[in-house]
């Protein structure tokens, strides 16, 4: 089996939708993100019995840490607020801060409908959650009912809270029977504010890597500056390994002149790859 090396750092983000119609389900356009780039989609949709798909249950975290060593935690605000229809409710996430403080990244409201209704989020589910390190988000269990008179009932939903650092760099995945490889550009590739193209480079797998002896395999693509999320391609033109070696792929961004083609790891110690020693690419 081929493998591909992961070459660039990706970020998300998105910006918050219109809210919800009163008199309906609480949903993810009911989320309100203090941190520019945070989003929400739902990952499992309303409505979902937990008594029959485990899915529905959500995940089982009380605290986690995100890829910048950030500790979050959820909790339930009970009737924070009064109106008419006697309290509202907020499920918050929060970040500690490092100042023996707590700053609220996110939160959902229950939404007063009335003096006999409120569409609402019941506070009696643990507040539980997951951080998804490989992606960069939260996935946040929450079970949207109505107090008092409406047309719906209680049912479960899992909103996936985008946005956060991921660990993953470019990554490869090989399509059969194409024989291509493809990635998705990710948000700020290597740290870089964009990219201008990408080269893609093969090699026989040696401890250490020895770039020097690198192939090129496709060159200064796209045509035109890629955009975040475009999904790029390039043939796969390898002979299969013998037994007993393997090949890498390795993918280099370069932006206004600068290439980076990711991190090594040395006696523990990370950082990036000396990108000099990739001969030029050209494929010609």
């Amino acid at each position: 089996m081929r493998g591909a090396m992961a070459v660039t750092v990706a970020l998300l983000g998105t910006t918050a939708a219109m809210a919800s119609a009163p008199g309906q389900p609480l949903d993810c356009t009911d989320w309100v993100f203090s941190d520019a780039g945070l989003s929400c989609s739902p990952w499992v949709a309303y409505p979902c019995d937990a008594a029959t798909d485990p899915f529905c249950s959500g995940p089982g975290q009380t605290a986690a840490f995100d890829n910048e060593g950030r500790e979050y935690r959820i909790r339930v605000v009970l009737s924070f607020r009064i109106e008419e229809c006697s309290g509202i409710d907020r499920l918050e996430i929060i970040r500690f801060n490092g100042t023996n403080a707590s700053e609220t990244v996110a939160y959902l409201d229950t939404r007063c409908t009335g003096p006999s209704g409120q569409d609402a989020f019941d506070a009696t589910i643990p507040a539980q959650f997951l951080f998804d390190d490989k992606q960069g988000k939260f996935l946040v269990r929450v079970r949207s009912t109505c107090w008092g008179s409406c047309g719906y009932s209680a049912g479960d939903w899992v909103a996936s809270i985008s946005g956060f650092a991921t660990t993953f760099e470019v990554l490869q995945t090989y399509t059969p029977p194409s024989s291509s490889f493809g990635f998705a550009v990710p948000y700020m590739p290597e740290g870089f504010q964009d990219a201008d193209y990408f080269d893609t480079y093969t090699g026989t797998v040696t401890r250490p890597l020895d770039l020097s002896q690198a192939q090129p395999l496709s060159c200064a693509y796209p045509a035109t500056a890629p955009s975040v999320g475009d999904y790029l391609t390039f043939a796969d033109t390898v002979p299969n390994p013998s037994a007993g070696a393997a090949v890498y792929y390795l993918t280099a961004a370069t932006y206004q002149g600068q290439t980076r083609a990711g991190r090594e790891s040395t006696t523990g110690t990370l950082r990036g790859r000396d990108a000099t020693l990739l001969p030029s690419c050209t494929t010609e």
